[in-house]
C-alpha cells in the first residue's frame, strides 16, 4: 500500500490556521501528519501579529492628512457651484415670469421705471425693469412702418456669499401708433 496519501484520500478531523502556519490532524495510515512547518502536538504555532507597526500608522496618518483636505475642498467647491447654479436658475425663472407679466399686461407703456421683489415666497430676489429705445447697429429706432421698437431689460438681483449677483433678461416690444385707430368696415 502506498504510504503517501493525498488529503482527499485521508479522513480529515480538524484544522487550525494562523497567520504563519496551518496545522491539520488526519486519521488513517499516517496519523498526526502536518502540512506546515509546525507539527501536531510538538510545537505550538507562532502567535499571530496583532495591530500595526508605528511606521504603518504614521504612513496612514500622512496619507489621510494629504488626501482629506483636498477632498474636503473639492466637496466645498462643488457645493458652492451647485448653490450658484440654483440661484441663477431661480433668478432666470422668476425674471422670465415677471417679464412675461409686464409684456402681456402692457404695463411698460404706462410705467417706465418699474421695480420690486418677488414676495415672501422668494426672499432675497429683487427685480428692476429698464426700458430703452432699440436701435439695431446704431440706426434710427423707428422702422418704415412707423412702429417704435423698445428693449425691456429685466434685472434680477440677489446676494450670494455677501456678493451681489445679477441676471439680466431682455426682450423687444413694439407699439404701433396705428393699433388703437383701427376701424372695421
Amino acid at each position: 500500500m502506498n504510504s503517501h496519501r493525498t488529503i482527499s484520500q485521508t479522513r480529515f478531523n480538524g484544522c487550525h490556521r494562523s497567520a504563519y502556519s496551518q496545522t491539520c490532524v488526519f486519521t488513517g495510515d499516517t496519523p498526526h501528519r502536518s502540512r506546515s512547518t509546525a507539527t501536531c502536538g510538538t510545537q505550538s504555532a507562532p502567535r499571530p501579529r496583532c495591530g500595526f507597526t508605528l511606521v504603518e500608522v504614521l504612513a496612514a496618518v500622512m496619507l489621510v492628512s494629504i488626501i482629506l483636505p483636498a477632498a474636503m475642498r473639492g466637496i466645498s467647491v462643488s457645493t458652492q457651484a451647485a448653490s450658484a447654479a440654483r440661484h441663477r436658475n431661480e433668478a432666470a425663472a422668476l425674471g422670465q415670469c415677471k417679464l412675461d407679466e409686464i409684456v402681456s399686461t402692457q404695463e411698460y407703456l404706462t410705467n417706465s421705471n418699474m421695480s420690486g421683489d418677488f414676495g415672501p415666497d422668494w426672499p432675497g430676489y429683487q427685480w428692476n425693469v429698464q426700458i430703452q429705445d432699440w436701435s439695431p447697429n446704431g440706426t434710427a429706432p423707428t422702422n418704415f412702418t412707423g412702429t417704435l421698437v423698445e428693449e425691456l431689460d429685466m434685472h434680477v438681483t440677489w446676494t450670494d456669499r455677501s456678493r451681489p449677483q445679477e441676471k439680466v433678461l431682455s426682450t423687444l416690444v413694439y407699439d404701433s401708433p396705428y393699433a388703437g385707430n383701427a376701424q372695421s368696415n
